[in-house]
């Protein structure tokens, strides 16, 4: 099977998981500025958008930060034609995945909620609990101490029940309610569009920002067939600053940055730490100004309990059950 080479480059592996949190960092502000200030822009119309943004700043993306060993300073174009050549069913699986995964998490962001923002981050704080189980599956990974991650999974699902169902605004106990329901496709579309990019990289070999910049287009053609079907209408001038922000940071740049820690570290390490994401919105919530507010005034002692038993979970999964992807087999 021709199989194209792209050099991923070594680094160490503090610098993966530094650049996994910035890539963190970076993807979490877009749940804040999008709930704050396109919540009253149809989402056909701001998915559009942010999709061309983010798929025009892929391709002009630092190539000195893609580490390419023999290409710096290129633009790389030329790279990313010969990267289509290999694995299209699994990029086209990843972005159609990556549609219905934004659809889902951005039809959630628009639920009427008190502090929507931080019940949405907190209920991702479960995926990685199910990435361990569907890389078991599909990828071949493993978990050195399967007791542990029984341990990590008990307390992180226990704090996130802990989280969602401590009074803020709700008048009744619901397990399901809408925003539970839409993000367990969240869920589930994630997962799969980890999985699908995880096998293209295994089988083909091909850099994260390759990758990103396939699925960008696909998104943005995907997206203007959305739009056109309406509902329309054009952004105002400040949403169309946040739709810019959107694409270029926390779209290409930071989904680039954390797909790269996955292709590095493998998708359980990455995932508990990309699932860091309430504590990342409570650091950028502390910068001034409306578009990263994020309620967490609203809090009560039990919804920290919460967020901080689902931590603990997450770093017993990750740092004592151990998950591996099966090249780390010893």
């Amino acid at each position: 099977m021709d199989k194209l080479t792209v050099v991923v480059g070594s680094g160490r592996w503090w610098r993966n998981i530094a650049g996994g949190f910035l890539g963190t960092m970076l993807g979490t502000s877009a749940y804040m500025v999008y709930h704050n200030k396109l919540g009253q822009l149809p989402i056909n119309v701001s998915f559009f958008w942010f999709s061309l943004f983010a798929t025009i700043a892929a391709f002009f993306f630092p190539a000195r930060l893609a580490r390419q060993e023999k290409n710096h300073g290129r633009l790389g174009f030329d790279l990313w034609v010969e990267s289509l050549r290999v694995g299209r069913i699994w990029i086209f699986l990843a972005a159609i995945t990556q549609v219905l995964y934004f659809y889902c998490l951005l039809t959630s962001l628009q639920v009427a909620q008190s502090g929507v923002i931080m019940t949405v981050l907190v209920l991702q704080m479960l995926n990685p609990l199910f990435f361990v189980l569907a890389g078991y599956k599909w990828l071949g990974h493993y978990c050195q101490r399967w007791s542990y991650y029984v341990l990590g999974f008990i307390l992180t699902t226990g704090g996130v029940f802990l989280y969602k169902y401590s009074p803020l605004g709700i008048d009744r106990f619901r397990l399901f309610d809408e925003i539970t329901v839409l993000m367990l496709f969240v869920m589930i579309f994630d997962i799969a569009n980890s999985i699908t990019r995880a096998k293209h990289n295994q089988q083909h070999g091909v850099d994260a920002l390759q990758t990103a910049r396939s699925i960008q287009v696909i998104m943005t053609v995907c997206g203007l067939a959305w739009m056109l079907l309406g509902p329309l209408r054009l952004p105002t001038g400040e949403e169309f600053l946040a739709l810019l922000f959107i694409g270029f940071v926390p779209t290409a740049y930071g989904s680039i940055l954390k797909n790269r820690a996955q292709d590095s570290l493998g998708i359980p390490l990455s995932s508990s730490i990309a699932n860091l994401r309430p504590f990342a919105a409570l650091l950028l919530g502390a910068i001034p100004g409306t578009w990263l507010s994020n309620e967490a005034g609203l809090f009560t002692g039990r919804h920290w309990l919460g967020m901080v038993m689902a931590l603990a979970g997450l770093l017993v999964v990750a740092w004592l059950a151990k998950p591996q992807p099966p090249g780390n087999r010893t």
